[in-house]
């Protein structure tokens, strides 16, 4: 069972989870827009660098907030696209808590409207 929703990869493509079929129309477009800004923004390349390096073991703190950078400029992307509703109405029917790696969706719901 693949439990997420989707994510790209470090060879420039995106893969669904299983959770992907329960969104509508204008929540997969923004979703998979948010997946194609990582991409252009070489995201997963640049974290298998941090890995690879070990940066993540030795500037933990560094690495969680260019992770951070990273979400929230892949949802300024989205809104680039015109898709900021889908975005919108994603994040508020599946709300994520902030993490070390992640944004929490109040954090991400104000970029998206500012």
């Amino acid at each position: 069972m693949k439990r997420y929703v989707a994510r790209c990869t470090p060879w420039g493509t995106i893969q669904t989870g299983d959770f992907f079929r329960s969104l509508t129309a204008t929540e997969k477009a923004a979703v998979m827009a948010h997946e194609t800004g990582h991409i252009r923004n070489y995201d997963t390349l640049r974290r298998l660098w941090w890995f690879l390096t070990l940066r993540v073991f030795w500037d933990f703190e560094w690495v969680c907030a260019r992770c951070r950078e990273q979400e929230l400029a892949a949802d300024a992307y989205v809104k680039e696209q015109g898709l900021a509703h889908g975005m919108r109405s994603f994040l508020c029917r599946h709300p994520q808590p902030r993490s070390a790696f992640h944004p929490g969706t109040k954090e991400r719901l104000e970029a998206l409207n500012g």
